[in-house]
């Protein structure tokens, strides 16, 4: 699960510094590079996919996943519309259906990772 939370970790800073830095969509407390916002990273993402794999529910029927990476999607959104009017984060192209799309493939993405990587070490013990 490490793995992932670390792998999301590094997939979220290059995704962050591409649609920040260079196409300027969207940003976290001023436009800009800015250190409150990288520690902020280390500490909200890892912690964030630790709990959402921690509960995934892998081994039941594929409605029960959907019906998860949905719910999560909504709350990852009521959490980033709260986050805009606090002046945590700021939209400058980006909006939130830009995001209601993004999540679920990337929560769903996150899912598929983790399942991946426990594949390649059970296949590698046996």
């Amino acid at each position: 699960m490490y793995i992932s939370s670390i792998f999301v970790l590094l997939l979220q800073v290059i995704v962050d510094i591409i649609f920040d830095l260079e196409f300027n969509l969207y940003g976290y407390f001023k436009e800009g590079i800015d250190l409150v916002a990288f520690v902020t990273f280390l500490a909200l993402y890892p912690a964030f996919s630790v709990c959402y794999l921690n509960y995934f529910p892998f081994n039941k029927p594929l409605v029960r996943k959907v019906v998860y990476i949905l719910t999560t999607s909504i709350f990852c959104i009521v959490y980033e519309y709260l986050s805009i009017k606090s002046g945590y984060f700021y939209h400058n192209k980006w909006n939130l259906w830009y995001s209601a799309v993004s999540y679920p493939a990337l929560l769903g993405f996150m899912a598929w990772h983790l399942s991946t990587i426990r594949w390649i070490i059970n296949k590698d013990y046996k």
